[in-house]
């Protein structure tokens, strides 16, 4: 059931910033246990959530994008 709060969490944001790359520590905030499990539950889904990180001065950074639902 806690699972499935954090998942519409993640969801609630995506929806509300399509398209848009949302930093890895701005999901943090939303204190979403196992995010990536929740992010994989949303993708298996069908939801489309592209990610990329960035390496600047030995400090790694991730980004992830909601793209819709198939």
């Amino acid at each position: 059931m806690r699972d499935n709060c954090g998942k519409a969490k993640l969801l609630d944001l995506f929806e509300r910033h399509p398209g848009e790359e949302i930093a890895l520590n701005v999901i943090l905030r939303l204190g979403v246990a196992q995010y990536n499990a929740r992010i994989k539950q949303l993708r298996d889904e069908g939801h489309q959530i592209s990610n990329r990180t960035e390496w600047k001065e030995g400090r790694k950074f991730s980004w992830f994008k909601y793209e819709g639902k198939k």
